[in-house]
């Protein structure tokens, strides 16, 4: 996670769970292109997992971060490196190819996100690498032997199937995951904790499945 929002989001998770929540800063396109955000995000959790061990490590992000916090855990496996105790992930973005059908379905139910600014999004973070790359789309890692995963989605979103799918491609490599498909609720509503009372609930939810994996 990055930003305000988010720093206060991860303290909220750190609360409810009782662990610290460690927001870093990574590199950010245009002016640092695919693979620099991979590459921080690597540099960060080895650095912490040397001081605490990766099995008390959990990764999460929403958005374009959830798609990073999974491309990282995709990394760490081939890489044969260790793995968080778990991951989790609000609406994360995980194919930009772009190639959901839920793309153009949900263009005009989804508040948030333009549907028809995707491809210009891609382009500025790619910069001409391949978009089926791992490190930039995790639908396309590996990730057998990998920890246990925890999704959440709306069902009016533009990425409802980068979750969805992501939940598939997780399961047929043998991994524990939990998707939760909600409905009628915005893009990233954990985010708006203090507004919503979904938000927070989902909150809950997320702090009970990690607790189960850190203790």
């Amino acid at each position: 996670m990055g930003g305000g929002d988010r720093a206060v989001a991860a303290a909220q998770i750190g609360q409810r769970v009782g662990c610290a929540a460690v927001v870093p800063e990574y590199a950010l396109a245009p002016e640092n292109p695919f693979p620099a955000a991979v590459n921080d995000a690597l540099g960060v959790f080895t650095a912490l997992a040397g001081q605490v061990g990766a099995d008390n490590i959990i990764v999460g992000g929403d958005s374009a971060g959830g798609g990073l916090a999974l491309a990282l855990v995709g990394e760490l496996l081939r890489k044969a490196a260790p793995c968080p105790v778990a991951v989790f992930a609000f609406s994360p973005l995980t194919d930009m190819t772009f190639s959901a059908s839920s793309l153009m379905q949900n263009a005009e139910s989804d508040v948030l996100l333009p549907a028809d600014r995707a491809a210009e999004m891609a382009a500025v973070y790619l910069s001409g690498d391949d978009a089926t790359d791992p490190r930039a789309s995790p639908l396309y890692a590996d990730f057998s032997g990998g920890p246990p995963v925890w999704l959440t989605v709306g069902d009016r979103e533009i990425l409802l199937d980068d979750s969805t799918r992501m939940a598939d491609k997780l399961r047929a490599a043998g991994l524990d995951v939990s998707l939760n498909v909600a409905q009628d609720l915005p893009h990233v509503w954990p985010l708006f904790h203090a507004l919503v009372p979904e938000a927070r609930a989902t909150l809950d939810e997320l702090a009970g499945w990690l607790r189960m994996r850190l203790h």
